[in-house]
C-alpha cells in the first residue's frame, strides 16, 4: 500500500509544533516518547530558516520504511518516522539527519554545483577502495565513482564489509560509515554530526569542504 493511501486509511492523532503538522497513526512502542519534546529539541538545534522545507512530521509502522529496513525517510517536504524508535534521542537524531536532506532539495545549488564536495566525497572514495582492496573486499570500480546512491554497493558495505569493520578502516575518511554511502548521506552525516552531536571539531578535520559548505549555508541563511 501507498503512503499516501495508508494514511488516508487510518485513524490519525494529530497536532501540530510551531507550524509543523504531525501525524501519528500507529502507537508508540516507547510510550515514554513525548513527540512534542522531541520536535521542539529539534526546533532549538536547527535554526528556522533551514527547517522551511519540513511541513509534515508522519509517524507509524509504514511498509515503506520496513521494507527498506529504515528508520526514517524525507519525502516532499515530509519525514516518515517509524514508531519503534528506543527514546527521544534515537527519534531526535533521525530527525536531524531527514532535515537536512530537506535541506539539500532548497538548497542543492548551492551545496553542489561548484563540485567541490563531490570532488571531496570521491576522494575519499578512492581511498576507500584502496583500503577495502587491501583488506580482500572487492566491487567493481565503477561503483566508487558513483556520486548517487546505489542499491548494490550500499548492499557491499553494510553486509559484505560490515560497518563495524568499516567504521575502523575509514575513521580518518568518513565521520562514520554511513557517509560513504553516498553524497547525500555524506552531506547529511555531516550536518547530523554538527547539530545533533555537536561534533565541529571532527567534522572540520575529517571533511574540510563539506564542514565549510554547511558553516556558509547556515550563516548565509539566518543572516537574510
Amino acid at each position: 500500500m501507498s503512503l499516501k493511501k495508508y494514511i488516508k486509511n487510518r485513524k490519525v492523532s494529530r497536532f501540530s509544533v510551531s507550524g509543523i503538522n504531525v501525524e501519528i497513526y500507529n502507537n508508540l512502542t516507547n510510550q515514554d516518547i513525548n513527540v512534542k519534546i522531541v520536535l521542539n529539541k529539534l526546533l532549538k538545534m536547527i535554526p528556522s530558516s533551514l527547517m522551511n522545507n519540513v511541513k509534515n512530521v508522519y509517524i507509524g509502522n509504514f511498509d515503506y520504511l520496513n521494507s527498506r529496513k529504515i528508520e526514517a525517510a524525507y519525502k516532499d517536504s515530509s519525514i516518515y518516522l517509524v514508531n519503534t524508535h528506543h527514546d527521544e534521542d534515537d527519534m531526535l537524531d533521525d530527525l536531524v539527519h531527514e532535515v537536512a536532506h530537506s535541506i539539500e532539495e532548497v538548497h542543492g545549488d548551492f551545496l553542489y554545483s561548484d563540485g567541490l564536495i563531490e570532488k571531496e566525497f570521491l576522494q575519499k572514495r578512492k581511498s576507500l577502495k584502496q583500503i577495502l582492496d587491501r583488506e580482500g573486499f572487492f566491487i567493481e570500480e565503477k561503483f566508487y565513482y558513483m556520486p548517487k546512491y546505489n542499491t548494490k554497493f550500499d548492499t557491499f558495505l553494510h553486509r559484505d564489509v560490515g560497518y563495524p569493520l568499516l567504521t575502523s578502516l575509514t575513521k580518518f575518511l568518513f565521520y562514520s560509515p554511513y557517509g560513504a554511502t553516498s553524497i547525500n548521506e555524506y552531506f547529511a552525516n555531516g550536518f547530523e554530526a554538527i547539530f545533533y552531536n555537536q561534533d565541529f571539531a571532527r567534522v572540520k578535520n575529517v571533511s574540510p569542504v563539506l564542514y565549510d559548505r554547511i558553516e556558509r549555508l547556515t550563516n548565509e541563511v539566518t543572516n537574510k
